[in-house]
């Protein structure tokens, strides 16, 4: 990726799907704010007090160094932080969604933090997003931006439960250097068409993010693929990747209610070009692009792009965590092939789920295989790994969770020589309890400056010294091998030397990572 969401559980997840993370957004060697040659950790908090103010929401940020991420000049933010533009109000979730690329082009890394439940002005949920910009110090207040539908300059305006802001992602579309960022409004009306989705797109420039030349953009977009319904909940997720090779960035969306069967989802694909995000041959892809054996499923739920084959195009991988396959719900993730020249295609697409010869654990209804996918290449051999989060595994009894990695080949993705893991296997810090969510969400970086791609795994539920659901995430460091435990590391908000502290029910990485 360039530069980043039935048991009784899953039924209270779909029933309060617009307050659930959304779906993880990575980066293949991760950001870096203070432009020291290691990336560093924002793990999105939205369930966060700020002070007497409910799931205000906030930031933990952790930076790189030669030893991995470590405490020293960690950060936290959140809205009620001296120079950050807005204030913390009950139920804005600041922290929902990440994304970061240089805006500005200075060298330093920027991050943009969704909270798709800000009220701008009478409108309850109708969403922003914070930009904090990078610096030699790491991420500072200085010229940050907070951006709205009611924004000088940006199309259409801000409405309830529009959540301008569930998702984000950031790549360089018109290839000018500065990064541009991508923002999902599932929730946007459409003419008489209800929550059927929109995206918006900023442009990068030596100034940062501007509203200048910003697109607003929709199923019923001229030159658009697809056709407009309600409640589609088109930019429920976004990933950016280059999947035709020529060198302008491409965005993958993904429109997990598509009414195709039943629904089924969709994703969409828009190409880069010298003016940057163009609908003219932009694609569609469902169901019926990939190989039989899983129905339905909210296709496009999760979405992360990767060169899985190596031949310099990259791949797209898109979770629908509740298809069917046979007479159960476990979940499936599909992944489409880029080519030099022409993009994605549906030849040689594949499917995955827990019945897929070699993939290991057992498929079970509800499991949610494919809540969140990420791309990166583990074990440096120059194709990328599929990192597949199932935060309602249940292993030996215990729905707890956990993480299947495909490797990658020159023939595409394969289970052979997958890894599985969750906080029982060997060395993994913690241990596999109920409802723990290992898995819910999916980050990737080089934090140690060692060329190796590390993944992060968000246990949004993990229980803190006694601390209910106070929540955590596991590093898992890259290695020629893949994977490995051995070096790997736990961090919640009462890791030595992390700002704040662990508190009941704030699910510290229930938010993106990026």
């Amino acid at each position: 990726m360039r530069h980043f969401n039935r048991s009784p559980l899953c039924l209270w997840i779909v029933a309060v799907v617009f307050t659930a993370a959304s779906p993880c957004l990575a980066q293949t060697l991760g950001p870096d704010f203070n432009d020291d040659g290691y990336a560093d950790l924002p793990v999105g908090v939205p369930f966060e007090d700020i002070g007497s103010v409910q799931t205000a929401g906030a930031v933990n940020l952790i930076y790189g160094s030669a030893g991995g991420l470590n405490s020293a000049g960690n950060q936290f933010w959140h809205q009620n932080r001296g120079g950050v533009l807005d204030a913390a109000e009950a139920q804005d979730q600041f922290g929902h969604s990440l994304a970061w690329a240089d805006f500005d082009g200075d060298g330093y890394d920027d991050l943009a933090i969704g909270s798709p439940f800000e009220k701008i002005g009478p409108d309850t949920g109708a969403g922003a997003v914070g930009v904090l910009y990078g610096s030699p110090s790491g991420l500072a207040p200085a010229g940050n931006q907070f951006w709205h539908q009611d924004s000088l300059g940006i199309t259409d305006a801000a409405e309830r439960d529009d959540h301008f802001g569930w998702s984000v992602t950031a790549g360089d579309f018109n290839n000018d250097g500065y990064g541009d960022l991508v923002i999902g409004v599932p929730g946007e009306d459409i003419s008489i068409r209800r929550s059927c989705g929109a995206i918006h797109v900023l442009y990068g420039s030596a100034s940062g993010l501007r509203a200048a030349g910003s697109r607003f953009l929709h199923q019923n977009s001229t030159g658009m693929a697809g056709v407009i319904g309600n409640d589609d909940e088109f930019g429920w997720a976004l990933d950016t990747g280059d999947f035709d090779d020529d060198g302008f960035d491409d965005l993958a969306i993904g429109v997990c209610q598509e009414v195709l069967d039943a629904p089924g989802g969709a994703a969409h694909v828009l190409y880069g070009s010298p003016i940057g995000l163009r609908t003219s041959g932009s694609q569609f892809f469902s169901n019926a692009d990939l190989p039989v054996g899983a129905t339905g499923g909210n296709f496009g739920w999760s979405v992360s792009a990767g060169d899985f084959d190596g031949n310099g195009s990259d791949d797209l991988a898109v979770g629908k965590p509740f298809a069917a396959v046979s007479a159960i719900e476990p979940g499936a993730v599909g992944v489409l092939y880029g080519t030099p020249g022409s993009g994605l295609s549906s030849a040689g697409s594949q499917l995955w789920h827990q019945d897929s010869t070699d993939v290991e654990g057992d498929p079970e209804d509800s499991n949610i295989f494919g809540w969140c996918v990420a791309a990166g290449d583990f074990d440096g051999d120059g194709y990328a790994e599929l990192a597949i989060g199932e935060p309602l595994d249940s292993i030996n009894g215990i729905l707890c969770g956990s993480v299947h990695v495909l490797k990658g080949s020159a023939g595409g993705l394969t289970a052979s020589g997958s890894q599985y893991w969750h906080q029982n296997v060997a060395a993994v810090p913690g241990t596999n309890a109920e409802a723990d969510l290992f898995g819910w969400t999916l980050a990737l970086g080089d934090f140690n400056g060692d060329l190796m791609t590390d993944l992060v795994i968000g246990v949004s539920a993990e229980d803190v010294g006694g601390v209910q659901d106070a929540g955590a995430v596991v590093v898992l460091p890259g290695s020629g091998s893949g994977l490995n435990a051995s070096a790997s590391q736990q961090w919640h908000q009462d890791s030595p030397g992390i700002v704040d502290f662990a508190e009941a029910n704030e699910n510290f990485s229930f938010g993106s990572m990026y």
